[in-house]
């Protein structure tokens, strides 16, 4: 499957400090799922960026670099730990096909956590960013 035309949602490293993340937490719960991404701050205070994607149908977690269910085609412009959304996605478009969805409306959503090493790829209708 192939993932192209990304486009940046969120860059992580506008707000986190040089060296990245300091936890990843990823919870599922009915068609949601939230991460939530710790960094430290100044104050030498845990602070959080958390994430809500909304009707979440299937999402991956893995290893960075590694093997993904996907070819993707990050642009070089685009930072490695900016939330893309791809808007041409094979993953996104068979899963509408699998639930007879008419009109577009997943997205495939993808984020590198560089600390971590881990990647998260998501399809969702919407996400929220706090």
């Amino acid at each position: 499957m192939i993932a192209k035309d990304p486009v940046e949602i969120f860059n992580l490293y506008s707000v986190l400090p040089g060296y990245g993340e300091s936890s990843i937490d990823l919870r599922c719960k009915d068609n949601s799922v939230e991460l939530v991404v710790g960094y430290d701050s100044k104050s030498a205070e845990l602070q959080n960026i958390t994430f809500l994607f909304e009707g979440c149908v299937a999402f991956e977690f893995a290893s960075f670099p590694g093997i993904t269910m996907y070819t993707n085609e990050r642009n070089t412009e685009i930072n490695l730990g900016s939330l893309v959304e791809f808007k041409s996605s094979d993953y996104a478009d068979g899963w509408e096909k699998h639930l007879n969805y008419f009109n577009k409306t997943l997205k495939h959503f993808s984020i590198l956590f560089l600390s971590e090493n881990k990647q998260l790829n998501i399809l969702a209708k919407n996400v929220e960013i706090n």
